[in-house]
């Protein structure tokens, strides 16, 4: 439950840091939330940022998703 809570605010916090300079900011969400399950207990999540997609997982791992690779 503790490390839900971890990974829950870290990408919480990162998603809303924001440049001090909103006139200088390309693209102010560079961290899209795509979508998440919970699987006994665990909780899984697939982000996007800067248009590449994220596995990321409760226990604090994250991977890059590949599209196409055989």
């Amino acid at each position: 439950m503790k490390k839900i809570l971890i990974v829950a605010l870290s990408i919480i916090l990162v998603s809303c840091t924001v440049n001090e300079n909103p006139e200088k900011q390309e693209n102010p969400k560079r961290i899209k939330y795509v979508e998440a399950t919970s699987v006994n207990g665990y909780l899984y999540q697939i982000i996007k940022v800067d248009s590449q997609e994220f596995f990321c997982n409760s226990r604090g791992g994250i991977i890059k998703l590949e599209h196409g690779r055989n």
